[in-house]
C-alpha cells in the first residue's frame, strides 16, 4: 500500500499525460493501492477514466509492457489490462526518476482466494493456462528468461545487518520488526541457503517454459460488473516454468484449480514439486527483504510502515512445514498422474 508521500510533481505529471498520451486530466486522484508503484485514477475532460501507475525503480519495464500490450492487441488475450503506447510508441514515459504507464480503468472488484466461487476459481485457472500457452505467440518481443537468480540476496542481508544497529527507533512497529527479525535471523539465513541449493539444482534441470505473469496472485484479478475477469500488474512478465505463477494458487482449492488448469491443455504439462518449493521460499524471502527494508532502511511514511509491519508478520516465522508439505506433489499426482 502506498501513501502519497512521493515528490512527484503533479503538474508535471499532468503535462506528461497530455504530451505523451494525449490525455487532458480534469481530475487526477491518488489511489492508496499497490506497493511497487504510485497509482492514480485519471478522469479526462471527456469523462473517460484511466489508471496511471508511477514507478520509482522500473526494471526492463518497457519490454515487459510491450509484451502485455501485444498480448491484448495482437494475440487476442482480452483479459489482459494492457499499457497504452505513448505518442512515440513506447509503453511508459519518463518523469525525472520515475516511469509512468497508463492503462484503461477497469471498474470492478478485487478479491483474495476466498472471494471467488468455485466456478470463478476455475475461470482463474483457465485464464492462467491461456496465458501460459501464449509463450509461442509470434508477436511477443524478446522477454527476460528465468535464471533462478536470487537477486535480492544482498538486500536481504542488509536488512538483517540493520537489526544489529542499537540506535533507538522512532515507531513501535520499527522496534517490533527489529525484534522479530533478530529472533528469526538464523532461520532466515538457513532458509536462504536452502533457496540457493534449490536454485542451483533448478539451473541444471530442463523445465517446460511458459509465458508467466510473475505476480499472478488472486488480488491481481479484477471482476467487472458483467462478471468478466481481467488481469492487472504486468511489470514482472517473463518466460519461466509455469510453477512461477501456479505457486500463488496453492491452498485449500489447489486441486480444483489444477484440474481446471490442466483441462485447458491438449497434453497435460509436467509440473515439479521442487519448483513450487523454490518459488515459495523465493516469495517468502523476497517479502522479508522488501518489507524489512521499508521499515528499517527506508525513510517511509508512518502509515506505510504500519502496513508493511502487518505484511512482514505474514512471512515470519518461516513455515517450513507448509512449504515442504507433500500436498502439492500429491495433488499433481492425482490430477496429472506424474510429478
Amino acid at each position: 500500500m502506498k501513501v502519497d508521500s512521493s515528490n512527484i510533481d503533479k503538474r508535471a505529471l499532468r503535462q506528461l499525460l497530455k504530451d505523451q498520451y494525449g490525455l487532458c486530466a480534469a481530475v487526477l486522484s491518488f489511489v492508496p493501492q499497490g506497493e511497487e508503484s504510485y497509482g492514480y485514477i485519471l478522469e479526462t475532460l471527456a469523462q473517460s477514466r484511466y489508471f496511471v501507475k508511477v514507478y520509482e525503480h522500473p526494471s526492463e519495464l518497457n519490454v515487459r509492457y510491450e509484451a502485455a500490450n501485444r498480448l491484448h492487441t495482437q494475440c487476442g488475450l482480452e483479459f489482459v489490462v494492457y499499457p497504452h503506447a505513448t505518442r512515440h510508441g513506447e509503453f511508459h514515459a519518463n518523469l525525472g526518476e520515475y516511469a509512468v504507464a497508463v492503462f484503461d480503468f477497469v471498474d470492478g472488484t478485487v478479491s483474495d482466494q476466498s472471494g471467488f466461487s468455485n466456478e470463478e476459481w476455475k475461470q482463474v485457472a483457465s485464464l492462467t493456462a491461456t496465458l501460459h500457452k501464449s509463450v509461442q505467440c509470434p508477436a511477443l518481443p524478446s522477454l527476460p528468461v528465468e535464471r533462478f537468480e536470487i537477486w535480492f540476496e544482498d538486500w536481504l542481508l542488509r536488512v538483517l545487518s540493520a537489526t544489529e544497529d542499537t540506535k533507538p527507533l522512532d515507531g513501535e512497529c520499527e522496534c517490533e520488526a527489529r525484534k522479530l527479525l533478530t529472533c528469526e535471523k538464523n532461520n532466515i539465513l538457513m532458509t536462504l541457503e536452502k533457496l540457493k541449493q534449490l536454485a542451483e539444482r533448478a539451473r541444471t534441470t530442463t523445465f517446460e517454459q511458459a509465458l508467466t505473469h510473475g505476480d499472478l496472485k488472486p488480488e491481481n484479478f479484477i471482476k467487472d460488473s458483467g462478471g468478466s475477469l481481467h488481469i492487472i500488474d504486468w511489470s514482472k512478465i517473463a518466460i519461466a516454468p509455469p510453477e512461477r505463477d501456479l505457486v500463488n494458487f496453492v491452498g485449500e482449492r489447489f486441486e480444483l484449480f489444477l484440474e481446471a488448469y490442466v483441462s485447458s491443455y491438449d497434453k497435460a504439462p509436467r509440473l515439479y514439486p521442487e519448483l513450487f518449493e523454490f518459488y515459495s521460499y523465493f516469495l517468502i524471502l523476497w517479502g522479508i527483504a522488501d518489507y524489512g527494508s521499508w521499515i528499517l532502511l527506508e525513510d517511509a511514511d508512518l502509515a506505510e510502515k504500519e502496513h508493511v509491519w502487518t505484511e512482514l508478520q505474514q512471512h515470519l516465522p518461516v513455515n517450513h512445514e507448509q512449504v515442504q508439505a507433500d500436498g502439492v506433489g500429491q495433488a499433481i499426482k492425482r490430477v496429472i498422474g506424474a510429478g
